[in-house]
């Protein structure tokens, strides 16, 4: 057994140990506790720098958004400033255009003028545009209430035919959304609009049936060609009367017309037109005749002459005036106006255009009338 002393050194040598054990715990101890300080500082530095982060970011991006509107904001004026320099451009356009118009009619020499009301002649239903009545506006006016005022638009006539457009709600909506009840009907709500349907062409096909003897074959019978305004032309009655309508009644120029046509599918040039129309004039010429002879058997006339000038009229030059004589007569609503051209302003016009006359005469005071 070991002795007293050897104990006694063992259990110094381990008292030893054990110190240095304790002593090596509290240094651990220490550089643990300073490390996991240190870790709790650097955590609370990272925090901070992440909220300053945070902070940067929500600052850009009320930046940026702020940046975005006002890049908005740009293109918005941008782009008004555009519509108003193109409107502003095409404002100076036309009154430069206008004004050579103007400075022309009064200073240069033209042989053919133009109507002052040519230069508004692009922009007239901007000129003459009035608002837009709201769809239902002419149909809820109470009459025993409503002012003899502006009614809104007009009623459409009952004298042209009606095709029925029904509007039917869709099968998911005929239920009703409280209780699921299907829905009945119980009315219809109305309206009108007035619809055109453009001009369509047809060709007439004209066959003339043929008949002969079986018997003897030497007799050989045709139908007859039906009466046609102006013999063996492509254009028939209807289309001649639409040509002169849209001429002498809409003020259509031929150029324009041969436009229209052409768009139709109907190439037909102004030369054409011209010679239809002026067979045309050959053709009314009796009821001319007619009118005439009407007009002076009549107890009063207003007569008047007007300058016009004539294009290309032989023996003529393009600047030389012509006169055209309107003579008018009747009641407002049976009034017959006949318009004569003439190239002087002589007395013989006059003469000739009353020969039978015997009412009285409302004129200025041309002399040519007197006598």
């Amino acid at each position: 057994m070991p002795s007293d002393a050897n104990i006694l050194k063992q259990n110094a040598a381990l008292s030893q140990q054990v110190a240095v054990l304790k002593r090596t715990a509290v240094l651990a101890q220490d550089r643990l506790d300073n490390t996991c300080k240190q870790l709790q500082e650097e955590r609370a530095r990272t925090l901070l720098a992440q909220q300053r982060l945070t902070d940067q970011c929500v600052q850009f991006d009320a930046a940026r958004q702020q940046l975005d509107e006002a890049r908005q904001h740009h293109q918005d004026v941008s782009a008004r400033v555009d519509v108003e320099l193109t409107n502003q451009n095409v404002l100076i356009r036309a009154l430069r255009e206008e004004l050579s118009l103007l400075r022309h009619k009064l200073f240069g020499s033209s042989s053919e003028a133009a109507p002052v009301e040519q230069a508004w002649l692009f922009n007239e239903a901007e000129l003459h545009a009035a608002p837009i009545p709201d769809v239902n506006e002419a149909d809820d006016v109470d009459e025993a209430a409503a002012p003899r005022r502006y009614r809104g638009r007009p009623k459409i006539p009952a004298h042209f035919p009606r095709v029925e457009v029904h509007h039917e709600l869709p099968e998911s909506e005929r239920t009703c959304p409280h209780d699921g009840t299907a829905l009945v009907e119980i009315g219809c709500d109305t309206s009108e609009q007035f619809e055109y349907l453009p001009a369509t062409v047809r060709v007439l096909k004209h066959f003339r049936h043929k008949y002969a003897c079986p018997h003897c074959a030497s007799h050989v019978a045709i139908a007859a060609r039906p009466a046609e305004p102006i013999p063996k032309s492509i254009a028939s009655a209807g289309l001649l009367g639409y040509v002169a309508g849209a001429k002498y009644v809409d003020g259509l120029p031929l150029y324009r017309l041969a436009v229209i046509l052409s768009r139709l599918g109907i190439e037909i040039n102004r030369t054409t037109l011209a010679s239809w129309m002026i067979a045309m004039g050959e053709l009314v010429q009796p009821l001319m005749d007619r009118l005439w002879k009407e007009v002076r058997s009549g107890c009063l006339l207003h007569m008047d002459e007007t300058r016009v000038q004539v294009l290309d009229e032989p023996g003529r030059a393009p600047q030389t005036m012509s006169f055209m004589w309107v003579v008018a007569t009747g009641p407002p609503d049976r009034s017959t106006v006949l318009f004569h051209y003439a190239p002087s302003r002589g007395k013989a016009v006059a003469i000739e255009l009353l020969d039978g006359f015997s009412g009285a005469l409302m004129v200025d005071g041309y002399d040519g009338y007197e006598g």
